[in-house]
């Protein structure tokens, strides 16, 4: 909780976020005092993974950032979060220029042979109030556990309801009888007008463990999007992302001139994943637990899984992920809606 409300008041005082090398470490920056003044702020969960020569090569790299640019006169100090200060001091402080803030208490730390201030921090630092942050703290994971997710959990009971009724009426993996009962397929779209089915196909499963997939993604993330736009145009995102994502499969299957037969929710989790994705880099990278790391990478392993695959529709994928980014933008206005 320090950590974050630390990072506040840095961007409160005109610091500029730079970048974020991990999860729990980010980078601040702002030219005063004729100067550049970098600020790292390290949680204690990121010292884990950073020794002390680690972190000093990641302070360097962002100086010898700057020098390329041509700011040679350059300062540098990194606040470390921490339960235990006399072991982080012990590991860190020969190293480079530091501060430690007791989670226990609240209280800056400054250690001898320390910059006394930097860029006027010290104070705004000292101001902060630990019984607020921890009220703050508390009221968030409240409202974290009673924000519902309706709309999430009525789409992955659809899908599964439908997936069951389907599968004791006949197999879902017959290609006939997925057909008759309303998936997507080129010629019967465009040439008979069935557009319905670029409906139905959204909420069709071809096996369990294509349901299972899909439904355990939607279980991931959906709940994310729906705390931050809202129940509503989380629906309308992941209805529109759907049939945008149909269309775009419906398209390249008549270019390429393949008949196939098309279902799935994948296209839609898709929208939702690309609208995640916009989201999380206009709220500077984060966005509850997600990150644009975390999302870049499943977003590139799942293209690249698609295309090893015979079966999979990269198509509706890609479609999905477009149109969910550009819904986001279009829809969500940031500080707006039901969000953490």
């Amino acid at each position: 909780m320090l950590f974050e409300e630390c990072c506040s008041v840095i961007e409160n005082t005109g610091f500029n976020r730079l970048r974020q090398y991990a999860d729990n470490v980010n980078v601040y920056c702002t030219y005063r005092d004729e100067r550049m003044n970098i600020v790292f702020v390290w949680n204690e969960a990121a010292l884990a993974g950073f020794s002390p020569e680690l972190i000093d090569n990641q302070n360097r790299s962002v100086v010898a950032f700057f020098t390329q640019k041509g700011v040679f006169n350059c300062r540098l100090l990194n606040i470390i979060c921490t339960y235990n200060t006399g072991m982080s001091k012990r590991n860190t402080a020969a190293y480079f220029p530091v501060w430690f803030i007791d989670e226990n208490t609240g209280k800056l730390i400054i250690y001898e042979e320390q910059p006394d201030d930097f860029a006027g921090l010290r104070e705004v630092i000292e101001n902060i109030d630990i019984s607020v942050v921890a009220r703050r703290g508390k009221k968030s994971c409240h409202r974290a556990k009673i924000v519902p997710t309706y709309v999430n959990w009525f789409l992955i009971a659809v899908n599964i309801i439908v997936f069951a009724i389907m599968e004791i009426r006949d197999s879902t993996t017959d290609t006939a009888y997925m057909l008759k009962s309303g998936a997507l397929n080129v010629s019967l779209v465009l040439d008979r007008g069935e557009y319905y089915r670029l409906f139905t196909s959204m909420f069709m499963h071809g096996g369990f463990s294509h349901i299972f997939n899909n439904m355990l993604v939607l279980f991931c993330i959906g709940d994310n999007l729906e705390r931050a736009v809202g129940h509503v145009k989380y629906l309308i995102m992941y209805i529109v992302g759907g049939l945008l994502a149909n269309i775009a499969a419906l398209i390249y299957y008549d270019v390429m001139n393949m008949n196939v037969c098309c279902v799935g929710a994948s296209g839609a989790i898709f929208a939702v994943v690309g609208a995640l994705f916009y989201i999380v880099i206009i709220n500077k990278g984060r966005l509850e637990d997600l990150s644009v790391y975390k999302l870049g990478l499943f977003i590139v392993m799942s293209i690249y899984l698609g295309f090893q695959s015979t079966t999979t529709s990269n198509s509706a994928h890609i479609g999905g992920l477009a149109a969910g980014f550009i819904l986001a933008m279009l829809i969500y206005r940031k500080g707006k809606g039901t969000r953490l």
